[in-house]
């Protein structure tokens, strides 16, 4: 069984105890200004007056309730969507995964580190390449630059190994 409710006073639409809000500038709840809620059961609902009188809600008004539930997640999903892409094309993220692959390493490089001094020579220069990341990529879209098991890939090709 699938429950809507309309919460006019919270300006609150919920299915399933999926919760979206009603923006504060969106006047279709001016529609229902004299309802308290609407509840629904799959194809059946009740509307709850400010009255106190409750009746059997309509077809249009469990359409419009279910129409906006669905324009809401909508809304909600396309603001994740691009919120996620602009932090992927951000040079912000690019830098927070470096420092981290750079934190990770520290000890490769401190006097009294058990690494031999070729080791520790390759993370010299891999520590090196990972700090130059945003001068030698600057013509990419940060976007184009991931991070997996502590390597650097630009554009699906590795560019940064980390030492083994």
């Amino acid at each position: 069984m699938v429950h809507y409710a309309l919460i006019v006073g919270d300006k609150a639409v919920t299915k399933d105890s999926v919760t979206y809000f009603i923006p504060s500038d969106d006047t279709w709840v001016n529609d229902y200004s004299d309802i308290h809620a609407i509840q629904i059961n799959d194809s059946a609902g009740e509307v709850e007056p400010i009255s106190g009188d409750n009746r059997t809600a309509t077809s249009t008004e469990i359409k419009a309730v279910k129409d906006k539930w669905t324009a809401l997640k909508t809304a909600y999903d396309t603001e994740v969507t691009n919120a996620e892409t602009a932090w992927q094309n951000n040079w912000v993220r690019v830098r927070e995964e470096r420092s981290l692959l750079l934190t990770d390493t520290d000890w490769t490089v401190m006097p009294d580190s058990p690494l031999a001094s070729d080791k520790k020579q390759e993370y010299t220069t891999y520590r090196s390449n990972l700090r130059n990341i945003p001068q030698t990529y600057s013509s990419n879209d940060a976007k184009d630059i991931t991070f997996s098991n502590g390597n650097v890939s630009v554009s699906g090709s590795q560019k940064i190994t980390k030492p083994s």
